[in-house]
């Protein structure tokens, strides 16, 4: 009876620890198939912020890349705009240069005729005082020739 109870117990106690070994092993492929899928989440999410991350860089450089186009631009910008205004102000001194001399050139102009109406007077005056002495010398060559 002894070895029985024995018997009954040590298969009680076998099936216990099949049991034990049998929950053990549910609760270690559980376990372990959790583990799996949560690396294989992390796996994936690591994949996707590395993509997020490759991405946002290669945007970066290409904002960086933009934004020093764009500061090149401007630079030459601010080089035409500074351009123009030194040829606006170049200008501005020949448009004044020109000016003194359009006004020089009309003073002159107003001078040559001043000038030619006194040189005309004064040729015109001297023409009927040659004129006169031409008559003049007419009359003593008419006197002298009725005088010999």
């Amino acid at each position: 009876q002894l070895k029985q109870k024995n018997q009954t117990l040590e298969d009680k106690l076998a099936q216990i620890e099949n049991h034990s070994d049998d929950m053990r092993t549910k609760y270690e492929n559980e376990t372990f198939e959790k583990l799996r899928q949560q690396m294989s989440e992390i796996q994936s999410i690591k994949q996707q912020f590395e993509t997020i991350h490759a991405s946002h860089s290669s945007t970066q450089q290409m904002n960086d890349k933009f934004q020093q186009a764009l500061n090149a631009k401007e630079a030459q910008i601010q080089a035409k705009d500074l351009l123009i205004v030194n040829l606006n102000e170049l200008l501005g001194k020949r448009n004044a240069d020109i000016d003194v001399i359009q006004q020089k050139l009309q003073s002159m102009q107003t001078e040559n005729e001043r000038l030619d109406s006194i040189m005309q007077h004064a040729i015109d005056s001297k023409m009927r005082s040659l004129q006169h002495s031409q008559a003049e010398i007419q009359k003593l060559k008419l006197l002298v020739q009725n005088n010999i």
